[in-house]
C-alpha cells in the first residue's frame, strides 16, 4: 500500500491492525446453488462456521421457477453473477434469483464455469469436453482446451494471477475428485483430493485470500495444491433443505475496515486545515 509511505503511516497502520484484528474471525460469506428439487433450483448465502445456509431464493425466469442444473457460478469484476446451466449461461440476480439468458449454449449436468479476473472473461468446461472462453461484452464463446484426458468434470477455479485449476473424477468409481492445472492447453494432473464430488458435482472457487475452496454435498473444504499429494481440509459443514451443492461463488463484500482506515488517515489533515485558517 503505497499511501501507508506517508508522515502518518504509523499511526494509520495501528487503526488498520485493530480493524483487522476485529474482524479476523469472521468468515468468507458464500452464494451457493443448490441441487435442482421437485420445487426448484435455490440459490443460499453461507458465511464460513455457520451450521445452516440462510435466504433460500429461487432460481426464475420472471417469476416463474427454474429447475435448472448450475454446473459452476462466479461473480465478474462489476459483481454481476454469471451461472452455467444444462441449458445456457445465465446472468443473475443476487437478491432475487432472475435469470437473464446471455448465451444459448449448455454444457449438460456435470460441468462448471468460472471468472478469469486476469482476462476479464468467463470459463466454462463440459463434463467430457473441453473448456470454452466467454467474452464478458458479447457473450460470444470459443474453445480454448479440448482437456484430452479428462472426463467428469465438476469444478474450476481461476486464481488472480490467472493461474486454471479443474476439478474431476475421471471417471473412477468413487467420484473421488482429482486436481489438475491447466498449463497452456495441457491439463496437468497434482493428484487425488480424498473427498468424492456428490453426485459428480461440486462447487469451485477461491476464497478472499487466494485458497482454492470447494463445496461438496453439503460441506465446505479448502484445498491445497501442493504437487503429487494436495489436500482438502474440512472447513465447515451446513444444512438446509439441500443436500447438495452445484455452485460455488465469493461474495464481494464491502470491507468496514477501508472506510474506518481512511477515516484515521485523513484525521490528521483535517486537524491541520483546521489550525491554519
Amino acid at each position: 500500500m503505497r499511501f501507508l509511505r506517508s508522515r502518518f503511516c504509523a499511526s494509520c497502520a495501528f487503526a488498520l491492525a485493530m480493524v483487522v484484528s476485529a474482524n479476523a474471525a469472521v468468515g468468507d460469506q458464500w452464494v451457493v446453488a443448490g441441487w435442482p428439487q421437485v420445487d426448484g433450483t435455490w440459490l443460499f448465502d453461507y458465511t464460513e462456521g455457520n451450521a445452516t445456509a440462510t435466504n433460500a431464493r429461487a432460481l426464475n425466469f420472471g417469476g416463474n421457477t427454474a429447475s435448472l442444473m448450475v454446473s459452476g457460478m462466479d461473480f465478474d469484476n462489476q459483481n454481476r453473477l454469471f451461472a452455467m446451466t444444462s441449458s445456457g449461461f445465465y446472468e443473475v440476480a443476487t437478491a432475487t434469483g432472475d435469470l437473464t439468458l446471455r448465451g444459448a449454449f449448455g454444457i449438460g449436468i456435470e460441468g462448471a464455469a468460472a471468472y478469469d479476473p486476469s482476462q476479464n472473461r468467463f470459463l466454462v468446461a463440459s463434463g467430457f469436453g473441453g473448456i470454452e472462453e466467454v467474452n464478458m461484452t458479447t457473450f460470444a464463446h470459443n474453445s480454448i482446451a479440448p482437456l484430452t484426458g479428462i472426463d467428469d468434470v465438476s469444478g474450476i477455479a481461476v486464481e488472480n494471477s490467472g493461474r486454471i485449476w479443474i476439478l474431476a473424477s475421471n471417471g473412477n468409481t468413487s467420484n473421488d475428485m482429482e486436481l489438475f492445472e491447466l498449463q497452456g492447453s495441457t491439463p496437468v494432473s497434482y493428484g487425488n483430493l480424498g473427498i468424492s464430488a456428490a453426485g459428480v458435482i461440486a462447487g469451485f472457487d477461491v476464497d478472499s485470500a487466494g485458497n482454492l475452496t470447494v463445496v461438496s454435498g453439503n460441506s465446505l473444504y479448502r484445498v491445497s495444491t501442493t504437487f503429487g499429494s494436495p489436500t482438502a481440509t474440512l472447513v465447515s459443514t451446513f444444512s438446509n433443505t439441500q443436500s447438495i451443492y452445484s455452485g460455488l461463488a465469493l461474495q464481494s463484500v464491502p470491507e468496514p475496515s477501508i472506510a474506518l482506515f481512511a477515516s484515521f488517515a485523513l484525521l490528521p489533515i483535517l486537524k491541520r486545515r483546521r489550525k491554519s485558517k
